[in-house]
This record gives C-alpha cells, sequence and structure tokens, in this order.
C-alpha cells in the first residue's frame, strides 16, 4: 500500500520486522499493508494520492477531455509544404 508520510518514524522495512529503516515526513513508501494500517492509525501517514487500484479510476470513455479527440476517419492528412529547390 503507497502512503505518503506526515511525521518521520523508524519502523520496520519487512514484514517480518527483521530490518529496521527511516520513513521520512513528506515521502511516499510503497508498504506491506501491516505497517500501512499502523502508520494510518497513528497518523503518522496518509494513503497516498496517486494511481490507486484499476476499479477507482474513472472511465475515460465519458471523460470530457476525450469528447473534443478525433477518431482516425475524422483526421485529415496533410502533406508537409514543398521545399523550393535552390539552383
Amino acid at each position: 500500500m503507497k502512503v505518503k508520510m506526515i511525521q518521520t518514524k523508524k519502523a520496520a522495512a519487512d514484514p517480518s520486522g527483521t530490518r529496521a529503516m527511516m520513513y521520512e515526513a513528506g515521502k511516499e513508501y510503497d508498504v506491506h499493508e501491516k505497517l500501512a494500517q499502523v502508520f494510518l492509525k497513528e497518523g503518522w501517514a496518509e494513503e497516498s494520492k496517486k494511481m490507486k487500484d484499476p476499479e477507482e479510476t474513472k472511465d475515460m470513455k465519458g471523460s470530457e477531455e476525450n469528447k473534443e479527440l478525433k477518431g482516425p476517419e475524422e483526421i485529415k492528412e496533410e502533406a508537409p509544404p514543398e521545399k523550393k529547390k535552390k539552383r
């Protein structure tokens, strides 16, 4: 789970807890679920706002940006202007 640290904390770097590392405030980390839950519960981190699971993303078919895009049948192919030959 991706989290963004609010406070700097030293914590386990792996699920077994055999290694520790410093998680710095303001940085994002991809941590194991159990550690993420502790960080969130204690208020030391917040869930990352970056791309989440695919089911949480918008359906792009109806988005405003895509309504103005043209399909291949609507695009005119224009030849580049010809260059004049120098003599």
